[in-house]
C-alpha cells in the first residue's frame, strides 16, 4: 500500500465492507489497513449476507465507522442512508 501511495502522491483510502465479519474482525482488518499505510477507511456494513438482519434506518452504519475512527485512530467515511432528517 505504501508503494501505491508514493506512486500516486496523495492520500490513500480503502473501502472496508464488513458484511459477514464480526466486529472484532472488522477492527483487526482496519488496524492492518492503517499499519499498511491507509490514510482513510470507507466503512460499509451489512446486508451483504442473507443470514444477517441488520437494524436498518437513518445513519445505521455510522457506529461502525465511529468505532474504527476512535479505536484504530484513522479517519473514516460513513455510508448508508446518511442524510439530514427534516420534519
Amino acid at each position: 500500500m505504501a508503494a501505491e501511495q508514493a506512486d500516486f502522491g496523495a492520500h490513500l483510502g480503502n473501502r472496508l465492507g464488513t458484511g459477514g465479519l464480526s466486529e472484532e474482525d472488522m477492527m483487526h482488518i482496519a488496524t492492518a489497513m492503517k499499519n499498511a499505510g491507509a490514510d482513510i477507511i470507507d466503512v460499509s456494513t451489512g446486508q451483504t449476507v442473507a443470514s444477517q438482519a441488520p437494524v436498518y434506518g437513518r445513519m445505521w452504519q455510522t457506529p461502525f465507522a465511529d468505532r474504527i475512527r476512535n479505536e484504530v485512530g484513522i479517519a473514516t467515511i460513513a455510508v448508508g442512508n446518511v442524510y439530514e432528517q427534516t420534519t
